[in-house]
């Protein structure tokens, strides 16, 4: 069998109901031959609840920026540079398509993701399709 003949497919990580993009093509299954791998940019996709909004973002993007470009308002005080810990968003699926649980991230949440799912959106990175949830607005109290 020769190599124009050969049939290799290449799970990648996004694999799920989700689905996702690779060389502008929507990917089912985790699954693409090895010519479509060679012509362009994987973009994971970021769902967000509960407005149901979902938003391809560049590879290595922060969930704040993709909430910010699909137009999604994420309550922040520091614009995301990681010292307010206001930009909380509850993980619901697709935990593996994201980067690793940072050390601003322990400060503000503690240690608790493995219960909670909970991370902060502008020092968490997409690396695979998501589904997050936005936490409640927090309302003033007025005195």
């Amino acid at each position: 069998m020769n190599s124009l003949t050969a049939k290799r497919e290449f799970a990648l990580p996004c694999a799920g109901a989700l689905g996702c993009r690779y060389a502008g093509m929507d990917l089912r299954n985790g699954v693409r031959t090895p010519s479509s791998l060679e012509a362009g940019v994987f973009m994971p996709r970021v769902r967000f609840l509960p407005s149901e909004t979902t938003v391809d973002c560049a590879l290595g993007s922060s969930l704040f920026d993709a909430g910010a470009q699909a137009g999604i308002s994420i309550e922040t005080a520091c614009v995301g540079k990681g010292t307010c810990g206001l930009c909380r968003v509850k993980v619901i699926a697709g935990g593996e398509g994201l980067s690793p649980y940072t050390e601003e991230e322990e400060r503000h949440l503690g240690n608790l993701y493995h219960l909670t799912k909970v991370r902060l959106s502008c020092r968490t990175r997409v690396t695979g399709d998501v589904t997050i949830e936005l936490a409640p607005r927090r309302r003033a109290v007025r005195k």
